[in-house]
């Protein structure tokens, strides 16, 4: 692992760098304009990774104008792509309520699909973001199909949902941005904002924009 990872604060210690300079109460559901858009704005100098980090969000904002807060939902097991696509649809989501002032804030829906026997650094990382974005997860053992089903059963207004999966992981070689599930999957619209992504393009934007990230890969 690269060992510029030594200089930011995994979540472990939960120290978050993301959150430097700003009250807890200026991030999600808070509206305030000048929280996570802000620290966005300032920290796109990321210049290897600037247009893949604006196509993302433009993804992210076509879903939302499509399906609303309310009809779209996050699929994060605290790996680093979904940690990256959690935290700019946090990002689009602070930008859309501040458009649509009049529409209730509503808690960013998490699927969490765990393993029975998680690493205790995946769960800590996982509940301290869920609490930093105060963001409303679901947890469920077992396979992503049963998963998936139970979540969608308790939460049915949800019709889209984000994934951080990259053309280069297995078996999703063939998939689109919009790709809606089939083959007797419950029937979702699954959305890759950083499908064209590269492995070193998910580091960089996570070390240029200060994200928190599981300890774990501090470990290499």
């Amino acid at each position: 692992m690269d060992d510029r990872l030594a200089s930011l604060h995994a979540v472990g210690d939960v120290d978050f760098p993301l959150l430097e300079g700003l009250e807890v109460d200026s991030v999600l559901p808070s509206i305030k304009y000048t929280s996570l858009k802000e620290i966005f704005d300032k920290r796109t100098c990321v210049d290897k990774v600037q247009s893949k980090l604006q196509a993302a969000m433009e993804t992210i904002r076509k879903t939302l104008d499509q399906y609303g807060p309310c009809g779209t939902a996050v699929s994060f097991n605290g790996g680093k792509d979904c940690t990256i696509t959690l935290f700019l649809y946090a990002v689009a989501l602070e930008e859309y309520y501040c458009l649509h002032s009049t529409q209730q804030v509503m808690p960013i829906k998490l699927l969490y699909v765990s393993e029975e026997h998680s690493f205790p650094e995946i769960e800590q990382f996982v509940n301290t973001f869920t609490k930093i974005l105060r963001a409303d997860l679901t947890r469920v053992v077992g396979g992503m199909k049963v998963a998936l089903k139970k979540f969608l059963d308790l939460n049915q207004q949800v019709k889209a949902i984000l994934m951080g999966q990259r053309a280069t992981d297995p078996h999703s070689d063939q998939l689109k941005k919009f790709d809606a599930t089939n083959n007797g999957w419950p029937f979702v619209m699954r959305v890759h904002p950083i499908l064209d992504w590269e492995y070193e393009d998910v580091w960089a934007a996570i070390l240029g924009l200060k994200i928190p990230y599981c300890s774990l890969y501090s470990r290499g």
